[in-house]
């Protein structure tokens, strides 16, 4: 006996979703390249764009990159990204300069993120040191157990106030009885 698998005829299955299209906006991006954010990103002073789409390959009403030599179509570049009709002032960046500005803002974000774990973990480690160091310490409590180290810290300072007020009394007290034993010493030396 073989098996045989039967198949069913189904409705077919659905087409795959179509990727989301990043949503860009360039005048912001012309503005952090602009504020030098990103040193190696310059505009483009030379008046020597290229004649043909750097997507397409085909000539026409091209759109010049203002960061860089390339050219493109509006509509080839939406098929990459979603833009909005650049105004005639704003400014234009071809597929390649988005890309490479998305890609410094996505490393910096992570350089962003790596830094605030590592710091997250260095205060975690001094917070579990600070718990070794001082057992009384329980989670949550941190600020009763101040407040009481605080209480502890100023009842010291007064007891060191008053040990140094007795200790200025007593020399005092011990010059004077050495001026005194000097007056006596000369009172009955007389005699």
């Amino acid at each position: 006996t073989s098996k045989r698998r039967s198949s069913r005829s189904s409705s077919p299955a659905p087409p795959p979703p179509q990727p989301v299209l990043p949503i860009i906006d360039t005048r912001a991006l012309a503005d952090e390249v602009d504020s030098g954010r990103y040193p190696s990103m310059k505009r483009y002073e030379e008046d020597n764009h290229a004649n043909v789409c750097l997507l397409c390959k085909d000539g026409g009403d091209l759109l010049c990159c203002d960061f860089c030599r390339n050219a493109e179509h509006i509509e080839c570049i939406r098929k990459r990204f979603i833009i909005k009709d650049p105004e005639p002032e704003d400014d234009f960046m071809c597929h390649k300069c988005i890309l490479q500005v998305l890609a410094r803002r996505t490393r910096a974000e992570k350089r962003r993120l790596e830094k605030q774990k590592r710091d997250e973990q260095r205060r975690q480690e001094e917070a579990i040191q600070e718990r070794l160091l001082n057992p009384g310490i329980k989670k949550g409590m941190e600020y009763p157990y101040l407040a009481s180290k605080g209480h502890d810290v100023n009842e010291l300072l007064e007891l060191l106030q008053d040990a140094q007020t007795r200790l200025k009394q007593s020399l005092a007290a011990s010059k004077m009885n050495n001026a005194r034993r000097k007056i006596m010493g000369c009172f009955y030396a007389k005699k």
